[in-house]
């Protein structure tokens, strides 16, 4: 194992970084001219009822789905009166710091549990309408489907649809998220120091505390990926209690999380929340009730969700690093992977974004990222720092700050799809 230079990252074309598919649109739209096919046909289409159904999308529901929206959440939504939006609003108001302090403790626990409770009931209602809206449409190109197949004697035998059918049941496929983890898939010489951890939470909170408590193992040690050098265990320990804790642990072998149910159950640790469902399994304890529906499908939403802060996280690498006085290898080498580990989620969150799909496995992101970029060195560069490389301490910054100046970027847009979903919703 040994250091890796500035320059020698710099050569791996650590500049570059991805298109999204949003831009290849950009560079080169496709165009469908079906203008001389609505000419030619025009009194047969108004006779099967084409016209008729394409009316539908000029009203309603689905009219919201085209560009009437911005009229709609100007001059027709109804949000601001909605009863949990006035809600949301009272609560961030009163527990503003000009005004909470009139407020007692109780005021203010109670006024945090009904901003919370109607926040979450309102986007449950969001995610409802649009799942509606999206079922109208569903069934309104079907039937003009429907009609144009067999009006227009559209080829579609069983021999010609297979591969069509095979195409869509793989994109089905790949929204799919399985959880692989497996308390059998635990490598044997790693169970005695977990269980040793188990032991000590069940003396410390479960005996001393008195406290009913569960343990979630995550990521690679539950789904037999671990890999000494690289991999660390994950614990998440959730106390029912009402406090809050900050107890979490890491170090280059551990990585120990406490939280209490209620902030477990909170929109700020939704992401903790899809680390237990999609890549945990129980140790202890009563398992939290959790579904694929309480959380974005692979893409643009599950991409925020899992990398919101990556990059507060690496200016603290960056600020960690530079305060090390005289830092060995075995020092440089854990900082290097925390560093690589998470510009390797960002991006493979960038190919998920592009073509949906999600994996928890460390090799399955590089695999997939790979896939995505078949031209592109910066994955390998990180895929080798990640396996069995050191960054020197003098080149991190300008590692953090070339991956930075275009991950930005992506981030941005990401950012910007969010704020379309969330304004579309609104209406």
């Amino acid at each position: 194992m040994r250091l890796l230079s500035g320059s020698e990252i710099i050569n791996q074309r650590l500049l570059l970084v991805p298109e999204t598919a949003q831009d290849n649109q950009k560079k080169d739209p496709k165009k469908i001219d079906y203008q001389p096919f609505l000419t030619k046909n025009e009194v047969k289409l108004k006779k099967i009822g084409i016209y008729e159904m394409l009316t539908q999308w000029g009203s309603g529901d689905l009219a919201k789905a085209l560009d009437k929206r911005t009229y709609h959440h100007h001059f027709v939504s109804t949000l601001r009166l909605n009863e949990d939006f006035q809600k949301i609003k009272m609560s961030r108001m009163m527990l503003n710091p000009l005004t909470s302090n009139q407020l007692s403790e109780y005021g203010k626990k109670r006024m945090a549990e009904i901003g919370e409770e109607s926040y979450t009931k309102w986007r449950q209602e969001l995610v409802d309408k649009q799942q509606e809206i999206i079922s109208e449409i569903e069934q309104n190109i079907e039937q003009i489907s429907e009609k144009l197949i067999n009006h227009f004697k559209v080829p579609a035998t069983p021999i010609q649809s297979a591969p069509i059918v095979n195409k869509y049941m793989e994109f089905l496929a790949s929204m799919d998220i399985h959880n692989e983890a497996s308390i059998s898939k635990i490598p044997a010489d790693l169970k005695p120091l977990i269980d040793g951890f188990l032991g000590i939470a069940a003396q410390e909170i479960g005996g001393t505390l008195h406290l009913p408590y569960s343990v979630y193992l995550v990521g690679s040690c539950a789904r037999g990926e671990f890999v000494p050098g690289c991999s660390d265990i994950n614990l998440y320990f959730i106390i029912d209690a009402d406090t809050n804790t900050n107890l979490s642990k890491s170090n280059p072998l551990l990585n120990l999380v406490f939280l209490s149910k209620r902030q477990f159950l909170s929109d700020t640790h939704k992401k903790d929340r899809f680390i237990c469902w999609s890549d945990g399994v129980l140790l202890h304890g009563e398992g939290y009730k959790m579904d694929k529906k309480d959380f974005p499908k692979p893409g643009s939403l599950l991409c925020l969700l899992l990398n919101r802060g990556f990059v507060e996280l690496l200016e603290e690498i960056r600020a960690e690093v530079a305060a090390l006085k005289n830092p060995d290898k075995d020092t440089l080498r854990q900082y290097s992977i925390k560093m690589v580990k998470t510009m390797l989620d960002f991006d493979f969150g960038v190919a998920m974004s592009n073509k949906p799909f999600y994996t928890a496995s460390r090799k399955g992101k590089i695999a997939y990222t790979k896939e995505s970029w078949p031209n592109e060195r910066r994955t390998n560069t990180f895929e080798q720092i990640y396996y069995k490389g050191i960054v020197r301490q003098e080149d991190f910054p300008m590692v953090i700050d070339t991956f930075l100046e275009n991950a930005k970027k992506n981030y941005q847009k990401l950012l910007t799809v969010e704020a379309e979903i969330i304004k579309d919703s609104d209406k």
